[in-house]
């Protein structure tokens, strides 16, 4: 699911940061335009920037000082980690910087790094806040989280010919101490994921890319491969159009001819990102707790839900970022009740909470709000986007058949949605109502 962002884009010539800015606002980022170190630093104080993208030039901004200006960028929020991207050449130093896109970069790729890092944020921003919110109900036992991630023991699972370009991948990356798996086709690169995990996949594309391809569509419809990052290497000739393949689930692409330090930086890039993340779910894991989780559903109770969304109010107009909240209604309980009875239409609103549950993010809070009513408060998520969430989760609910106390018979449920953002002068519980008006409206 894409993110609102507000990208800092930090460059010394005019013309390039104007033509920057203008393609990451026709992606529907919101963009700050910085053409000195001493303006990024101003613009990072005062407006919160999602992410900052350096681009060094002949201008004010350069090379050397790009690590200086992400370091910079990194201590003026508390957050676990300030995305920071550098587009450079290939020599281009890239000490203190969080990602780098060397050129020629194909706008697919900055948007996926820019959005992968955005989420990794937001992620850790909720964290912060729930972990507190847990501690006022009497919840101490969560370890706290540790922003470093460790590297070693790294995966890596080689799809395709075992040809010299396959020899060269290998090399380099296993000089780096990372443990190759060669699959020649995807058939077998699917049965190796089935049975063991990988921290990355390299598809290394030399002729018809379409068989290899297909490989990173399906790693992107299961789930427990869905953050898999996917590295295509080739020649562009070969691959085809770069944004059917960045459709296709690819993360990143890197065209040949190769350069070592280059294929190593991407994939610690990734693999770290890759890791980040699954550390951060573990501890959403561990953040269910009886005193704050609903017993029949397994979501966040309503007192958890009121007060929590306090703070994430709170931190959303802090930073200048957007909040949404869905509420959701199962329509006639009663009639179900009356007609299947009460174990039955209990039976339904655990299924529909567990339901609800797999639909959405880590870092969304679903809650159950009360009988056969729940609310979703989606963080840095502007209107549209939380639309097209919350139609997914009613039409996924409404189109499910649940068992009923006959076998022959089953039941359909209506899921009636409201949607409501975040306005200045709101308090979550003016959101929260919002939403469930708009629900509750026939």
């Amino acid at each position: 699911m894409p993110y609102s962002a507000r990208v800092l884009v930090i460059c010394g010539e005019e013309r390039p940061r104007e033509n920057l800015c203008a393609t990451l606002e026709a992606r529907g980022y919101e963009t700050l335009s910085a053409s000195t170190k001493q303006d990024a630093f101003n613009l990072a104080r005062s407006h919160h920037p999602d992410v900052a993208v350096i681009r060094p030039g002949t201008g004010g901004v350069t090379a050397d000082m790009a690590g200086e200006l992400a370091t910079h960028l990194k201590s003026l929020d508390s957050v676990i980690r300030y995305p920071v991207i550098m587009l450079g050449d290939r020599s281009t130093a890239s000490a203190g910087i969080e990602a780098r896109i060397a050129y020629a970069y194909h706008d697919m790729q900055l948007f996926n790094r820019i959005e992968s890092l955005v989420r990794l944020d937001t992620m850790g921003r909720e964290l912060k806040r729930r972990i507190t919110t847990l501690s006022n109900f009497g919840v101490k036992d969560l370890a706290p989280f540790d922003p470093s991630i460790d590297l070693a023991h790294v995966k890596i699972l080689i799809v395709g010919d075992a040809n010299i370009q396959y020899s060269e991948i290998e090399k380099i990356l296993a000089a780096d101490g990372a443990e190759i798996t060669a699959a020649l086709n995807p058939s077998t690169a699917q049965d190796y994921m089935s049975a063991e995990t990988f921290d990355a996949v390299i598809l290394n594309i030399d002729g018809n890319a379409s068989d290899l391809l297909s490989l990173s569509e399906t790693m992107r419809r299961n789930p427990s491969l869905y953050n898999v990052p996917v590295i295509a290497v080739t020649e562009l000739a070969n691959l085809g159009p770069p944004e059917e393949a960045y459709r296709d689930g690819v993360t990143d692409i890197l065209t040949l001819p190769l350069v070592a330090e280059e294929l190593q930086k991407r994939v610690e890039t990734l693999v770290r990102e890759a890791r980040f993340r699954n550390a951060l779910q573990d501890v959403y894991a561990q953040s269910r707790h009886t005193f704050t989780n609903d017993a029949l559903t397994g979501l966040f109770t309503y007192g958890f839900l009121r007060a929590h969304i306090e703070k994430v109010v709170v931190d959303s107009i802090d930073t200048n970022q957007d909040l949404s909240v869905a509420f959701f209604d199962i329509q006639g309980m009663s009639q179900i009740n009356k007609t299947h009875g009460f174990g039955i239409g209990d039976s339904i609103i655990r299924q529909v909470g567990s339901m609800m549950g797999t639909l959405v993010r880590g870092e969304d809070i679903p809650a159950r709000y009360g009988g056969a009513e729940f609310a979703l408060i989606l963080p840095n998520t502007p209107y549209d986007i939380a639309q097209t969430v919350m139609q997914r989760i009613t039409g996924v609910i409404n189109n499910t058949l649940f068992p009923s106390a006959t076998k022959d018979d089953s039941i359909t449920v209506t899921l009636k949605s409201g949607l409501a953002s975040l306005w200045p002068g709101e308090t979550g519980f003016s959101l929260l109502n919002k939403a469930r008006k708009e629900a509750k409206t026939p």
